[in-house]
């Protein structure tokens, strides 16, 4: 059975990148519906618009509260994609697509400096990587920023809704 995609979006988002997201899973993302989640971006129009005033102090409870209106709306699938507006699906994906990234916190941070130099992100990745290894844990990387496959009744759990 095809999955739902879900965009969770801020209300004053540019619609510049979401339109080649669209655009790419429409072409290569096999789906039911897609649904926008707050924010309605001028131009595009989603299979579903769920309009959501997002509740917080920062970007982060915003989404938390989107996603909890995500998870209590029936109308999406119980396992869903949930999409950021700068993905973008190049290629058909056939079978059960992947969306973790395997290899160690080293591996991923040594790919990222090589392709795409001293970034933020790449600094960051290695003091959590430090602060994994001082506590004596392992440092698998799970840094995604992909598609996330996602199970409600499961989330609901993790999240305590």
């Amino acid at each position: 059975m095809p999955r739902d995609i879900v965009y969770i979006l801020k209300e004053d988002i540019d619609p510049f990148e979401l339109k080649y997201s669209l655009r790419s899973i429409e072409q290569n993302f096999p789906h039911r519906k897609v649904f926008f989640v707050c924010g309605e971006p001028k131009g595009l129009k989603p299979d579903v618009q769920i309009k959501h005033k997002q509740t917080g102090a920062n970007k982060w409870e915003n989404t938390k509260s989107s996603l909890l209106k995500v998870l209590g709306c029936e109308e999406i699938t119980e396992d869903f994609f949930l999409f950021n507006d700068d993905f973008f699906v190049m290629q058909p994906v056939k079978g059960e697509f992947i969306n973790y990234v395997g290899g160690t916190l080293e591996f991923r941070i040594r790919d990222l400096l090589i392709h795409c130099g001293r970034s933020s992100y790449a600094v960051e990745l290695e003091k959590t990587r430090n602060e994994l290894l001082s506590d004596g844990y392992d440092s698998m990387s799970f840094c995604v920023h992909l598609p996330m496959l996602i199970n409600k009744t499961k989330c609901r759990e993790v999240l305590n809704a």
